[in-house]
């Protein structure tokens, strides 16, 4: 058994081609900043001119920094669970950027990975539920921005930022797997023509929206997280129900302008919207469950379209309430426009319940198809 282990090791580090490097391998700076344009100016240096990979490991311990900590194909960093803390105490700039690249020859064998650390924005410690002063929303105040293609992003914990906690965009082939993302503006965005994001297995909690997937993004996929109470005072809230704003408040998922992206087997909880559809096409939502309660006197929807949105299919999703007083197939859509392309599907009892609720709409040939 040992040697098969030794084997497989071996074999692993063969084909990582990875050379792993400390931060403290590097003379120590002024101050953390420092320390780290030292490092990553020595790596370069000596291993990205020549295309080869090196992991910067950092050590336990708290980094404040004052300018972002900019990662090119070649570099990726790694810490120690829950023991290597990078601050950032302003919202002027982000904690990491993967910066850009478009050469395919270049990355189509490696990944950039971030794993094991725990990020602070400039929020982190204050109660989510407090006013914010929303002026201070800074687009800079992101604790991971990807602008770069294939990346992983593990293991991390994400806390406290003013935009959002990961922000892709303009980029493809990410993984965002095992990650706690709370109290942020947004706790993941995804923009700008981004595609083939997998989001596995994180728990994204208190932020304002828990994602937001927008601007021609397509082929992204959301499965097995935890998405629940995202009711931060970073956005403000919704006026109404028919307020069409994607940018409120105790939103679960927001897919804005954006079309075949993927909504599997995920929790949600506490939001006041769970799923909003706006200006889009071709979106699946299926085997999710949707725990419903009143919210601040509020019934929670369990659906929302708006805007031009079609062809989107919101099925085998499963919703339960503490007691039968609670409408568990809630949805709104916009009295403006025709959604029966969509296709809302809660089985055959909750549907026959839902078009009875229904039946005397304004518009009823323009209401989704319920089976």
């Amino acid at each position: 058994m040992k040697n098969i282990f030794v084997i497989f090791f071996l074999i692993f580090s063969v084909f990582s081609h990875s050379q792993a490097i400390s931060l403290k391998n590097y003379a120590p700076g002024k101050n953390s900043s420092e320390n780290f344009r030292n490092a990553l100016n020595a790596i370069k240096k000596e291993y990205s001119g020549k295309k080869q990979h090196v992991v910067l490991f950092i050590p336990a311990g708290t980094y404040i920094i004052t300018e972002p900590i900019v990662l090119n194909k070649y570099i990726s960093i790694e810490g120690e669970l829950n023991a290597t803390i990078i601050k950032v105490n302003t919202p002027n700039h982000e904690a990491v950027i993967l910066e850009e690249n478009r050469n395919e020859t270049d990355i189509h064998n490696s990944y950039n990975v971030i794993r094991n650390l725990t990020i602070h924005g400039p929020d982190f410690g204050k109660n989510a539920f407090e006013w914010k002063d929303l002026k201070r929303n800074s687009p800079k105040s992101v604790g991971i921005r990807v602008l770069g293609l294939r990346n992983r992003i593990e293991n991390c914990s994400i806390d406290g930022f003013l935009w959002s906690g990961i922000e892709i965009s303009s980029s493809y082939y990410n993984f965002i797997t095992g990650s706690f993302i709370k109290n942020n503006r947004i706790g993941i965005t995804i923009d700008n023509n981004s595609t083939s994001t997998y989001i596995n297995n994180n728990e994204l909690r208190l932020n304002s929206i828990g994602i937001l997937i927008q601007n021609n993004s397509y082929a992204n996929f959301v499965n097995n997280n935890m998405i629940e109470n995202n009711l931060n005072n970073m956005l403000y809230a919704a006026k109404n129900d028919s307020d069409d704003s994607i940018y409120t408040t105790g939103n679960g998922i927001v897919i804005s302008n954006a079309m075949s992206n993927f909504i599997q087997n995920n929790y949600f909880e506490q939001q006041y919207t769970n799923v909003f559809i706006h200006n889009s096409s071709d979106n699946e939502i299926s085997s999710n469950f949707i725990a419903v309660n009143n919210l601040n006197s509020k019934e929670q929807n369990v659906l929302k379209l708006s805007g031009k949105s079609n062809r989107n299919v919101f099925t085998k999703n499963q919703t339960m309430g503490p007691n039968p007083n609670i409408d568990i197939t809630k949805i709104l859509v916009s009295p403006v426009n025709n959604y029966s392309s969509n296709v809302v599907d809660f089985g055959k009892e909750k549907n026959e319940k839902l078009r009875g609720k229904l039946r005397n709409a304004k518009n009823p040939s323009q209401l989704p198809q319920i089976p």
